[in-house]
């Protein structure tokens, strides 16, 4: 597993080899699974959570962007992106405004 960005609402989000998004939640001093997220076809990339921590992007080299909505403990797949002709490096949420970025190459 690959420890990726900041803590949102004691929530850490890890990209894997294995396809998956974990989410990990900090409790009585310790880093428990919380949940794992599936859908992408291959290796996750990258993961970003939104200022507000209410969405989560997860990229793949499957080509596609998962946007993934926060709904209390539970997460829901919002929207899957699938705009790019190469594996998907990166997303990053803009620091005040609602919008997404990917890169692929």
């Amino acid at each position: 597993k690959q420890w990726y960005q900041r803590r949102v609402r004691g929530r850490i989000a890890t990209a894997s080899f294995d396809s998956t998004t974990c989410i990990w939640e900090y409790t009585e001093g310790e880093w428990d699974l919380a949940a794992t997220l599936e859908g992408h076809e291959n290796e996750v990339k990258g993961v970003a959570w939104s200022r507000d921590g209410d969405y989560l992007a997860s990229c793949s080299r499957d080509k596609s962007v998962w946007v993934w909505e926060v709904v209390e403990v539970d997460y829901e797949c919002a929207s899957v992106l699938q705009v790019h002709t190469q594996d998907v490096k990166k997303v990053v949420w803009h620091p005040t405004d609602p919008l997404l970025f990917s890169t692929s190459y």
